[in-house]
């Protein structure tokens, strides 16, 4: 019969860690890191969509994703989560703030059954354009190096 160890000495998943309690502090540390670039990206996008049209998303995503990205996959993710709950926020202010008679006008004028298709939309479309243009800063960085 095993034996495990008390509960203090297991990691997050329930076995032997080789840190003990250090373990899940230390993959924290590291999703806080890896959110910088989400959070960078959709701050900076947001200050030039204030002036600029909508296509300058893909500005500081391949600036930042040139800069900060560890991978191909860590700029993907994290450019599409930056600029699409950005243009989630931004999507449901004007919804809410409309009282939905854009996007219901909007869903009419395609066809779509629900408004909320014209949101689940927007933010697929920002998301696609913030995670490839952090994937085309980050190519971009290893083609140079």
């Amino acid at each position: 019969m095993a034996s495990f160890p008390p509960f203090s000495q297991r990691d997050s998943f329930g076995g032997r860690g080789t840190k003990g309690d250090d373990f899940p502090k230390y993959k924290l540390r590291i999703k806080l890191k890896s959110m910088i670039l989400a959070f960078f990206v959709a701050i900076t996008a947001w200050l030039l969509s204030l002036f600029l049209p909508w296509w300058s998303a893909f500005i500081p995503g391949f600036i930042l994703g040139a800069i900060l990205a560890k991978s191909g996959w860590h700029a993907f993710n994290w450019g599409f989560a930056g600029i699409g709950v950005l243009w989630l926020i931004q999507t449901l202010y004007i919804h809410i703030s409309s009282d939905g008679i854009l996007t219901t006008r909007i869903a009419d004028l395609f066809s779509l059954p629900a408004p909320v298709l014209v949101i689940i939309i927007t933010v697929l479309i920002g998301g696609l354009i913030g995670g490839c243009s952090t994937l085309t800063g980050y190519l971009f960085r290893k083609i140079i190096s």
